[in-house]
């Protein structure tokens, strides 16, 4: 709950009136990855080509047979699960703050949904069981992860870990897949800052564009995590092919103010009286799921050990 000492900014007879917050930031996983119209129920089907047919010459050309192929599909499935919180406050609060209360927390909601869903979607953090594991792990287990302290004989040097012959970028290219994004630990920025090319230029530039990301690494949009601490984190770096994460929404964001409900702990008892207590909620809800449909391509076809991710990992 919001208690008047944890409002007390919000109240009259405070000397400071203005509340320095940041602005919320977007789940930078629901950005890069490919949004599928709404979902109508729980579930979602969407069949997938898993494998390709095969072509051949005729051999004799005028006499020869021509041969049969088949081309196998199989179905990945988006599940949607819930994401909710309750904020109860003191009516006697919200009469005393001089402020729009429920405004000023709404944006800070929406960030700590848009984390639960990049960290879920990553690193697998409280994933829900329908969910797919999360994106460093399934990298990891297909060969896809570059440890930067083993690159170079134990020199840990990152130009060679991220682009090298043997770096994140050709591990997605070995699978079929090319780099269309990247999403960094904010703590990388400084590192990513001194790369150089062959041509000692830097290859983390800053992008103008309106809309895009605010940098480039190596003419790759690039991306860095603010709603996220190091110390969540299983991977410094991210990248590959994200139109094959898809995700859908069940039902978007909704927001709800709470008067007379009940709340109760997980072992059933009450909490709040809201109704009793004289106080009112908030209340946001989000259902979504997402999937990796993982199609596939002629470089690999070998469903076990292609990914379309790469990782970083210190």
């Amino acid at each position: 709950m919001i208690s008047r000492n944890e409002a007390s900014a919000l109240i009259p007879e405070e000397v400071s009136r203005q509340i320095a917050e940041s602005v919320a930031e977007r789940s930078i996983f629901m950005q890069l990855a490919t949004r599928l119209p709404n979902m109508t129920r729980a579930q979602l089907r969407m069949p997938v080509l898993s494998t390709l047919p095969e072509a051949y010459f005729i051999n004799p050309s005028d006499t020869g047979l021509q041969q049969t192929t088949q081309a196998v599909w199989s179905n990945v499935f988006v599940n949607a699960e819930e994401i909710a919180v309750v904020v109860p406050v003191p009516r006697t609060v919200i009469s005393d703050a001089d402020y729009d209360l429920w405004g000023q927390t709404r944006p800070a909601l929406i960030q700590a949904i848009m984390q639960k869903v990049d960290r879920a979607v990553f690193y697998g953090t409280d994933r829900p069981a329908s969910w797919p594991e999360g994106i460093v792990t399934k990298a990891v287990a297909a060969g896809n992860d570059v440890d930067l302290s083993t690159v170079t004989g134990g020199g840990g040097d990152l130009y060679d870990a991220i682009l090298g012959e043997n770096g994140v970028w050709s591990k997605v290219e070995e699978d079929g897949y090319g780099v269309t994004a990247a999403v960094s630990l904010l703590t990388m920025k400084g590192k990513l800052r001194q790369l150089r090319d062959e041509n000692k230029q830097p290859i983390l530039m800053r992008n103008g564009l309106q809309g895009a990301a605010d940098y480039d690494l190596d003419g790759v949009p690039h991306y860095f995590q603010k709603n996220l601490r190091a110390a969540d984190a299983s991977a410094l770096m991210i990248a590959g092919e994200w139109a094959n994460a898809v995700y859908s929404i069940r039902e978007d964001m909704e927001f709800r103010i709470l008067t007379e409900a009940t709340i109760q702990r997980p072992d059933g008892s009450i909490l709040y009286n809201l109704a009793q207590q004289n106080m009112a909620a908030l209340q946001v809800i989000i259902r979504l799921g997402w999937a990796e449909p993982n199609p596939a391509n002629l470089v690999n076809p070998d469903a076990s050990t292609r990914y379309h991710f790469g990782v970083l990992v210190a």
